[in-house]
């Protein structure tokens, strides 16, 4: 299962041997998301990948659609599917460049937003863990702001 955990990274190379640089297999994919009509006729976002190899689609569908999960949680105030999101061991930091823990993220998550509309993110992954980059608009009452974010998912 993903979860979302926000932190920094150190790979430490054994004792034994000079310190080494590896380079994982990264995955990337561009997403942008589009409004489309479903066959209902309701204006939906729909994430388009832009490079298409069917193991990233796969991949990176799944990241896109726990993606997708926990902005309709954001937006709805669903503080248990942002809570089962995100790791217990998440570390944030906010625009304001606060530290947030997993409590402190929940709570700030489900407080004042009444839409969470992504447009355009890229998706890099490897092995076991995944690095989200990208732009949303965030509505609240006193209207929309565009946010650059990053988010790391771990398996």
């Amino acid at each position: 299962m993903l979860q979302l955990l926000a932190s920094s990274l150190l790979m430490l190379s054994p004792v034994a041997q000079p310190a080494q640089t590896l380079e994982p297999q990264w995955r990337v994919e561009d997403v942008r998301w589009t409004n489309t009509l479903s066959a209902s006729g309701r204006s939906v976002l729909v994430a388009e990948f832009s490079r298409g190899s069917v193991e990233n689609i796969i991949e990176h569908g799944n990241i896109i659609a726990l993606e997708e999960q926990l902005l309709r949680a954001r937006a709805s105030n669903d503080r248990d599917v942002i809570a089962r999101i995100l790791s217990d061991h998440y570390a944030g930091t906010d625009a304001a460049g606060r530290r947030r823990t997993k409590a402190e993220t929940v709570e700030q998550w489900t407080s004042s937003l009444t839409s969470v509309t992504p447009t355009t993110a890229q998706v890099r992954s490897s092995a076991n863990i995944a690095i989200i980059t990208g732009e949303q608009v965030h509505t609240d009452r006193s209207g929309a702001a565009t946010i650059l974010f990053t988010r790391v998912y771990v398996r």
